[in-house]
């Protein structure tokens, strides 16, 4: 049992090591650019994010993402009320990390190509465990903040 968490430890912190890898990539800086481009187009931003949410979506991804599933949906939500001034208490640099952590997740095209069997894949997810272990503060208060949003509007309606 012990060495069973053992391997897991140093599994999520191989995951961390490559995330922070990947980020620190000129190819990966590319798509903060592009963020930063997405973030004054709301139109086309809101277009990338249902492209991101879908692909994310369908059935190969959701076992592949499995724990993460939940947090990757947050993140979606949060980096879209963010960009929409719905929700401001995010530092506006991780929205800009997270908006590229997108645009890679969607790019077919990233440090493995997602026509390459399991590879394809492997770089983006560990990008956003990276991401939800760099952003798990902001994303944690995000969740309770609609948690809280969702009792309100119970009770405003049920009383």
């Amino acid at each position: 049992m012990e060495r069973r968490k053992k391997r897991s430890v140093n599994a999520m912190l191989i995951k961390a090591k490559l995330g922070a890898l990947i980020s620190k990539s000129p190819k990966y800086e590319k798509f903060v650019e592009r963020a930063k481009y997405y973030i004054r187009n709301p139109e086309e931003l809101n277009k990338i994010l249902t492209e991101a949410y879908n692909k994310a979506t369908n059935e190969n991804a959701e076992r592949t993402f499995g724990e993460m599933w939940g947090k990757v949906k947050a993140m979606f939500r949060l980096i879209r009320a963010s960009l929409l001034n719905e929700y401001t208490e995010v530092p506006k640099f991780k929205v800009i990390l997270g908006l590229a952590v997108i645009l890679y997740f969607v790019s077919p095209f990233d440090v493995f190509p997602d026509f390459l069997p399991f590879l394809g894949f492997a770089d983006d997810l560990v990008l956003f465990a990276w991401f939800l272990k760099y952003a798990s503060e902001e994303i944690e208060k995000f969740q309770a903040y609609e948690s809280r949003k969702l009792n309100f509007s119970k009770t405003a309606l049920f009383g």
